[in-house]
C-alpha cells in the first residue's frame, strides 16, 4: 500500500506485480477483504488506490527466504539482499494520516481515496 500511495506516478496506467511472503496479506490484497478489520482496510485501501491509478495488479506469494524486501524490514536497508541485485533501497516514512486511515469506516475510506 505504501508504495502505491507514496509513488503513484510509478503505478498509474501500468501493470505491477507485488511479491509478499504473508499468505494472509496476499489474500486480503487479492480479495480486498479479510475477517481481520485492519487487514480488511489495508486490502480495501490498496485496491481502491490501484483502481484510482488504473493499475493492473498481480499479487504473488513467495517464501520468506526469497523475499528480497523482507530482510530490509528486519535487518535495516543497509543489510538487505536487494542491494546485491542492484535495487535501490530507501526508507520511506509512513504518511501521517495512515493511522487515521485504519481507524476510518469503509465508507470514509472509499470517500477519502476516491474523493
Amino acid at each position: 500500500l505504501l508504495a502505491v500511495v507514496q509513488f503513484p506516478a510509478l503505478f498509474k496506467g501500468r501493470a505491477a506485480t507485488f511479491f509478499n511472503d504473508n499468505v494472509a496479506a496476499v489474500s486480503a490484497l487479492v480479495l480486498g477483504a479479510s475477517r481481520a478489520p485492519d487487514m480488511c482496510k489495508l486490502g480495501m485501501a490498496f485496491n481502491l488506490y490501484a483502481s484510482k491509478l488504473q493499475c493492473r495488479v498481480w499479487q504473488e506469494w513467495v517464501p520468506s527466504a526469497s523475499n528480497t524486501a523482507d530482510d530490509g524490514s528486519r535487518r535495516g536497508p543497509a543489510q538487505t539482499s536487494a542491494l546485491s541485485l542492484g535495487v535501490t533501497v530507501t526508507s520511506v516514512p509512513l504518511p501521517p494520516d495512515a493511522r487515521q486511515l485504519l481507524q476510518s469506516s469503509p465508507q470514509q475510506l472509499v470517500a477519502s481515496i476516491l474523493g
